[in-house]
């Protein structure tokens, strides 16, 4: 299994579009909060996703399940280079299942953030949570 295609979907509701990748026929919705793309890449039945910017000493990172169900609909916007454009439904960043994690300023520090690549950081997170 692979990321098939990334860019941007326009959500109905949303101020701008979201990025998103596409693995298979699935479009997953990434997330909005930062200004610049996040790494992404698919490891099991996980779509890992680190957003950092150590310039504001703010890491979070997502682990979203690719058998959730896509039920957020929207327009793919710009971005996607091997998908035709069209209508779609996305799994929703903030779906039931979805794992997310947000470390800031002082937080980020005492952790040492910067210096994790996005594997090393999701390990320190799954460790963290299941003890």
């Amino acid at each position: 299994m692979q990321i098939d295609d990334k860019g941007k979907i326009w959500v109905k509701g949303s101020f701008r579009p979201v990025p998103a990748v596409r693995v298979g026929d699935a479009f997953h919705l990434l997330g909005n909060e930062m200004d610049h793309e996040p790494d992404v890449w698919l490891e099991g039945e996980y779509l890992y996703v680190d957003w950092h910017d150590p310039k504001a000493r703010v890491r979070l990172g997502r682990r979203i399940p690719l058998g959730l169900e896509a039920k957020i609909p929207g327009t793919l916007f710009n971005g996607f280079e091997q998908t035709k454009h069209q209508d779609v439904l996305s799994v929703d960043f903030n779906a039931e299942g979805v794992e997310s994690v947000t470390f800031k300023a002082d937080e980020y520090l005492a952790r040492n953030l910067s210096s994790l690549s996005g594997n090393e950081f999701f390990q320190q997170m799954l460790i963290e949570k299941n003890g």
